[in-house]
């Protein structure tokens, strides 16, 4: 093949016995070292054209079994654009060599050849385009499940209280373990080093508490920990709030402390009570007893108790 490279306004010829593209491109990189790695090549075919680019090495198989008995010339776009400037294209105009009258049938047929080669290689690209796309998705939604990539979405932070206890019984200055259980109905998963527990009122101001793993989207999760129960208890209430970073989120979870004693002490108020039940069975018993006895027989029992007084 007869092929002429132009580049910064200098013509090269290039050996007659380059067959494939990849060889083409190797070659013009050894004419022009300082070219960028991705450099592009476009072509004109015939005149008053539309230059266009060699995509890959069966685009360049379909010109050159169509139109390998024309002389071709190649120019090399360097730059980062889209598109060949002017000056490039006017380049390339001037040395396309007209074979062919443009009134001439065989001309037509060429045109009509070469629209169809470019719209087929078009299509494969496309074609190869969509699929990139498709696997470029699967792949990042695969990332995104994994939190291995982070999702562009807007971060909208939400919880649900599964169970907190109302009332947590405590001794005075003794540890106590405090749980409350969550959901994250965000749209995002929980980052352990982001999300965060703190008392925002009460005797642990301040505290603060973390989760040891993540949390996904609609997730349940148990948070707990270890505290002192202060020596002296008042019925304030503690307040923990949700932190994403430094923005709380969700309802407030609200306990108060309860002095473990106070069921000892309900608990012995009813044994009491039983007891005192008792001691009136046992009496209303006897009274009905005294009650079913004669004057002779209550003598005889009251005779018979103060011998037994006093002979013991």
């Amino acid at each position: 093949m007869n092929i002429k490279v132009v580049f910064e306004n200098k013509i090269h010829l290039l050996p007659s016995s380059l067959n494939n593209f990849n060889q083409i491109k190797e070659n013009i990189k050894c004419l022009y070292p300082k070219l960028r790695k991705d450099f592009e090549i476009y072509t004109q075919v015939l005149p008053k054209q539309t230059p266009f680019k060699i995509n890959n090495e069966d685009h360049f198989n379909q010109l050159k079994q169509q139109y390998g008995h024309l002389k071709f010339k190649f120019i090399i776009k360097n730059s980062l654009q889209d598109y060949l400037e002017q000056e490039e294209i006017q380049a390339l105009n001037q040395s396309i060599i007209t074979q062919y009258n443009n009134g001439d049938k065989q001309l037509q047929d060429i045109h009509q050849n070469f629209d169809d080669i470019n719209t087929k290689s078009n299509q494969q690209i496309q074609q190869q385009s969509n699929i990139e796309k498709l696997i470029i998705e699967l792949v990042d939604q695969r990332l995104e499940f994994f939190g291995l990539i982070k999702q562009d979405i807007q971060p909208i932070f939400k919880m649900k209280i599964e169970h907190s206890p109302s009332t947590v019984f405590v001794i005075p200055g003794k540890q106590f373990l405090w749980s409350v259980c969550l959901r994250n109905t965000s749209n995002v998963k929980w980052l352990k080093e982001d999300v965060y527990l703190k008392c925002i009122e009460g005797q642990f101001l301040h505290q603060k508490l973390f989760f040891n793993i993540d949390i996904p989207i609609n997730e349940l999760c148990t948070l707990g920990t270890k505290l002192i129960a202060p020596k002296r208890l008042d019925d304030s209430p503690q307040i923990f709030q949700l932190f994403h970073q430094q923005q709380h989120f969700g309802k407030p979870i609200i306990f108060k402390l309860q002095l473990t004693e106070s069921l000892q002490k309900k608990q012995q108020a009813s044994v009491l009570k039983l007891e005192i039940q008792l001691q009136k069975i046992k009496l209303r018993k006897a009274k009905e007893f005294f009650q079913s006895l004669s004057g002779y027989q209550i003598r005889q029992k009251v005779i018979l108790l103060w011998h037994h007084k006093h002979l013991d």
